[in-house]
């Protein structure tokens, strides 16, 4: 493992920040589009299914560090965020 100071890691992790910021805004976007597809159609905002698909595939596709219950507690933040957008 390289040795890095802490504000180095800490500069990082602002880095990761920024662009964690940078894509939910992109994704909240994303899901304002789908909200206004959705009310066009007079379909319901909340898709459970969608919703437990999703995890399955980030569970299935998570390499660690980040435990799988911990990675789906972020997302159903997220899918919280998005459906209020919608």
């Amino acid at each position: 493992m390289t040795k890095h100071t802490l504000e180095e890691l800490r500069e990082r992790i602002d880095e990761l920040d920024r662009d964690i910021v940078k894509f939910l805004n992109q994704r909240m976007t994303l899901c304002q589009d789908i909200g206004h597809l959705k009310s066009a159609a007079a379909r319901n905002v909340v898709d459970r299914e969608r919703e437990a698909e999703i995890l399955r595939r980030l569970a299935s596709e998570n390499p660690g560090p980040i435990s799988e219950q911990a990675l789906s507690a972020v997302f159903r933040e997220i899918f919280s965020g998005s459906r209020a957008l919608q």
